[in-house]
């Protein structure tokens, strides 16, 4: 029995890419592969523990055999059950784990986004005259001459 769910890695995951750390690489495609097959052995572990509750154990053979089959079931049952929740614990890690590369590769690329620098807009300085000197004598204005 198939499960169609949501994308394992939530609705706005960054499927493609990679987060790079020196010499560590986590592939996003890989986790969310991996997320993926997890949920579908959830699904599938859920499937087996339904089959195994609809079947009955009794009347199959002699008493013997049916109490076999009983414990088989009841301890197959429980393993199967703590199976599942660690198989869906690990999914939701993994989850978990590629959205915090998916937040962090994010965060990197905003920190060293090209931020723009305003173009330098010429400002008038009024320059003072000093009274010792005459009025007819220029006064040389920095940048003027540009």
């Amino acid at each position: 029995m198939t499960h169609p769910g949501p994308d394992p890695l939530g609705p706005d995951s960054f499927r493609s890419g990679s987060f790079r750390s020196g010499s560590f690489r986590a592939d996003l495609d890989e986790l969310g592969a991996l997320a993926t097959a997890l949920v579908r052995t959830e699904h599938s572990l859920q499937d087996a523990l339904a089959a195994l509750h609809d079947t009955a154990a009794t009347g199959i053979g002699t008493s013997l055999l049916d109490r076999a089959c009983q414990d088989f079931q009841q301890h197959w049952g429980y393993r199967l059950g703590q199976l599942r929740q660690q198989v869906g614990d690990t999914a939701e890690g993994v989850r978990d784990t590629a959205r915090g590369y998916r937040a962090a590769e994010r965060g990197l690329v905003a920190l060293f986004a090209p931020v723009p620098v305003p173009v330098p807009v010429p400002v008038p300085v009024s320059v003072p005259v000093p009274a010792s000197v005459p009025a007819s004598v220029p006064v040389p204005v920095p940048g003027a001459d540009r």
